[in-house]
């Protein structure tokens, strides 16, 4: 289940023409501690995917501030990759590699 699109972005607009929702990192890290929360509660196993940012950069910058609590309940990261052979790869496998999960 992946919870955002590009998130940290601040330029979407409602009356835009392209999808996007902007979250705080910490909005962020209490919607993933909620959504961890009522899936136990339901006795569900689904998998929490996140940052789904438009780059890696973007997402190795959330992986660093959302804190441990958010970053246990995530299983798989996800990156629009936009940034191509621009943004720093290698960085960001290495974060998600180190913490347990899949990209």
């Amino acid at each position: 289940m992946d919870l955002f699109n590009e998130p940290t972005l601040t330029w979407w607009k409602a009356d835009g023409k392209q999808e996007g929702c902007h979250f705080s990192v910490a909005t962020q890290a209490k919607v993933i501690k909620y959504l961890d929360i009522h899936l136990k509660n339901r006795g569900l196993s689904t998998m929490i995917a996140a940052f789904d940012e438009s780059c890696y950069d973007g997402v190795v910058k959330t992986f660093q501030s959302i804190g441990s609590s958010a970053l246990s309940k995530i299983n798989r990261i996800n990156v629009h990759g936009y940034q191509y052979a621009r943004g720093n790869r290698a960085k960001l496998r290495s974060l998600a590699t180190n913490a347990g999960m899949s990209l």
